[in-house]
C-alpha cells in the first residue's frame, strides 16, 4: 500500500520537489518512537537485560488488563535471579568475536553450506532485481504511468496472498520453481505482443510482478528454513547484501531499452 500511496502523491503533485516534501514530512513523526515505543522484549531477553523485559511484560499485562499466570511470574524471576546469580560469580562468556569465528568456521568447512549461501544469494540477487525492475519499467508500459505503477504495487496482494495459500500445500522448492517460470514466461510473453494489444501486454506485466512476488515471499520462508540456528542471521543478512545488489541493478534496466526490451532482461534472468 505504500507505493500505491507513491504513486497517487506522484500523480496528484508531479513536481518532484512538492513530492519529496509530502513524502518525507510523516518521517518527522518517527522520532517520538523513542518514547512511545517500549523497546523489543526479545531482544532484551537475548541481551541478558531481563529486568527490564520484566517490567515491559508487567506493563503490557496492566494496559491490556490481564493478569500473568503463576508460572510466567516464576519463570520472570527466575531470569532475573539468575542473571544476578551469574553476575555475582563473576562467570566468562565467551565475545561476541569469538562466537562469530565460530560461526564463519562452520559456514567455511562445510560444502553444503557454501553451495547453499551461493545458491540462496543468487536467487535472492534474481529476485530483487525482477521485483524492483518490473516495478520501476512499469512506467514505460503504454497508457497512464501512474495508473500502471500503482496496479503493478497492487499486483503484490494477490501475490502474497497465494503464497500463503500454497505454501504448506505444494513446499517450498515446488512454489519456488513455478513462480519464477511464471514470472520468466510472462515477461518473455510481454517482449512478443505487439505494442497495439496494450490490455495484453499490461496484464501479462502484471502476472510477471504478482509471479515474482510469490517468489520472493516463498524464497525468505526458505532461506530462513535452510540455514541452521547458530549462523541463521549471518547468512540471511549475506543473502539479502547480494539482494541489494540486484535491486541497486534494477534501476538501470530501463536504460537498456534503446538496445533491448528490458522486460526480456526480466523474464531471462
Amino acid at each position: 500500500m505504500g507505493e500505491v500511496t507513491l504513486g497517487l502523491v506522484a500523480w496528484a503533485l508531479q513536481d518532484w520537489r512538492l513530492y519529496l516534501r509530502a513524502l518525507y514530512a510523516p518521517g518527522i513523526i518517527f522520532i517520538f518512537y523513542i518514547w512511545l515505543i517500549p523497546e523489543s522484549i526479545r531482544w532484551l531477553i537475548t541481551n541478558k537485560k531481563y529486568g527490564e523485559a520484566k517490567k515491559i511484560v508487567e506493563r503490557i499485562s496492566v494496559i491490556n488488563n490481564i493478569s500473568l499466570s503463576q508460572e510466567l511470574k516464576k519463570q520472570l524471576d527466575y531470569l532475573v535471579e539468575d542473571k544476578a546469580e551469574k553476575k555475582s560469580k563473576n562467570q566468562r562468556r565467551p565475545s561476541l568475536v569469538e562466537k562469530h569465528k565460530g560461526v564463519c568456521k562452520e559456514i567455511i568447512t562445510s560444502k553444503i553450506m557454501i553451495i547453499r549461501t551461493a545458491n540462496c544469494s543468487f536467487s535472492w540477487m534474481t529476485n530483487a532485481f525482477v521485483f524492483y525492475g518490473l516495478a520501476l519499467s512499469s512506467v514505460s508500459v503504454a497508457g497512464n504511468k501512474y495508473i500502471n505503477f500503482i496496479l503493478v504495487s497492487l499486483a503484490e496482494l494477490p501475490g502474497y496472498a497465494i503464497t500463503w495459500i500454497i505454501l504448506d500445500r505444494f513446499g517450498r522448492r515446488l512454489c519456488l520453481f513455478f513462480a519464477l517460470a511464471f514470472s520468466g514466461v510472462s515477461c518473455i510473453l510481454f517482449y512478443f505482443i505487439p505494442q497495439e494489444m496494450i490490455i495484453t501486454r499490461l496484464v501479462l506485466f502484471l502476472i510477471g510482478k504478482c509471479s515474482i512476488t510469490v517468489s520472493f515471499s516463498v524464497l525468505y520462508v526458505f532461506s530462513s528454513e535452510i540455514f541452521p540456528t547458530s549462523a541463521r542471521h549471518s547468512l540471511m543478512g549475506t543473502c539479502s547484501m547480494f539482494g541489494r545488489i540486484g535491486s541497486m541493478m534494477a534501476p538501470l534496466a530501463p536504460l537498456l531499452s534503446f538496445y533491448i526490451e528490458p522486460a526480456l532482461v526480466f523474464g531471462t534472468a
